[in-house]
């Protein structure tokens, strides 16, 4: 097909399209490790937290059964945010320049710099629940990092709060506030952290507090004893000394679709050019204080 300005929107939107999602596609996903992700299916959805039963009393011949009840918890609200950005294509530049438009290059921007930069939106929106967890209000009241969560159907509370630099120690002190968690009824749930999560700054610490077989920092012959877990580096964690441990296998962090990513172009008013834009929606979250630990790293 000839490039003419009555065409060429429809020429080079998917040459665009396929550099944009390249680009996009082009590192591993880092929020995917640690997230459970998710599809929403309205702009709106809420999650009612349930109580628990706890243990089961001991009964005789002909007794009736032992009844519990289980109450409502708080509730969890997410809501889809809408995000997006784009670029001009003259028709100029089109005839001007086809080469570079060809590679993906547009006035104002390219279509590689769109993937990139959704790309980095993302890992950043998700990264702030985590750069957030010491300091935001969640649903119980207290920020997902807290050192006395309230459950529903006990008085004891989950204590989920480290202190003290990233060490041995320090790690070893999450990894037992992760065993000694209970649930809303207060039994002991057996958690088994999975997951070290540390940002660039903590990288080649943790990879020698994981995998070296005595321990670090020290002169004696000590076995190192820190069970293994995958290590999690984070480029968007804001903090060089907030470290995390993760039960992989505990639904608490959340990153929910609306809409998944997509690249169109539309024509510019009283124009030849076109407009090329990227468009997406998502929202992230926690639905439980349970099977993480975190510390501020001070």
């Amino acid at each position: 097909m000839a490039m003419t300005r009555e065409t060429f929107g429809q020429l080079m939107t998917p040459v665009h399209r396929r550099l944009f999602f390249k680009q996009y596609n082009e590192l591993p996903e880092q929020f995917t490790k640690i997230f459970a992700v998710e599809d929403m299916v309205q702009k709106m959805e809420t999650t009612q937290r349930m109580g628990g039963f706890g243990y089961w009393g001991e009964n005789t011949e002909g007794a009736p059964i032992n009844e519990d009840e289980m109450h409502e918890g708080p509730t969890i609200s997410y809501e889809a945010k809408r995000y997006d950005k784009g670029y001009n294509l003259t028709w100029e530049l089109i005839q001007d320049d086809l080469y570079n438009v060809f590679k993906g290059k547009g006035k104002g921007g390219t279509a590689q710099n769109l993937g990139t930069g959704l790309r980095a939106t993302i890992e950043r929106s998700a990264a702030e629940v985590l750069n957030q967890s010491f300091t935001t209000i969640g649903y119980d009241g207290l920020p997902l990092i807290a050192d006395a969560h309230p459950l529903t159907d006990t008085l004891l509370t989950n204590d989920n709060k480290g202190t003290g630099a990233f060490s041995d120690t320090a790690v070893k002190e999450l990894i037992t506030l992760l065993r000694k968690t209970v649930s809303d009824a207060g039994t002991p749930v057996m958690i088994q952290p999975k997951q070290l999560i540390v940002p660039v700054e903590l990288d080649f610490t943790a990879n020698a507090l994981m995998y070296s077989a005595g321990l670090i920092g020290t002169a004696s012959n000590d076995k190192n004893t820190i069970p293994l877990m995958e290590l999690v580096v984070m480029n968007y964690l804001t903090s060089p000394t907030a470290f995390w441990v993760k039960d992989a296998t505990t639904r608490n962090l959340v990153f929910k679709w609306r809409e998944k990513p997509w690249f169109d172009s539309m024509d510019i008013a009283k124009t030849p050019d076109k407009f090329f834009y990227g468009y997406a929606r998502w929202t992230r979250g926690y639905d439980d204080v349970a099977g993480i630990a975190g510390s501020e790293g001070l």
